[in-house]
């Protein structure tokens, strides 16, 4: 029968490093800022009966022969 055994210490944790100390937040070098505000130089009108000002010169329909398109 065993007396009183010998009981070891316990264990402990010994820290490495320095403690976490959060560090002095410096400013950034350039803020973010928000762009400008674009603004359009014409209402936003929806006009379907206007052409473009520039039309291709022939649409190509793409069931046309090469033949056809030399004319």
């Amino acid at each position: 029968m065993a007396s009183n055994p010998e009981i070891p210490p316990p264990d402990t944790i010994n820290p490495q490093s320095p403690a976490e100390i959060p560090g002095e937040t410096a400013p950034a070098e350039t803020p973010f800022e928000q762009p400008a505000e674009i603004v359009p130089d014409t209402p936003n009108v929806d006009e379907p009966h206007r052409a473009p000002s520039e039309l291709p010169r022939r649409q190509i329909n793409w069931h046309q022969s090469t033949a056809d398109l030399r004319n």
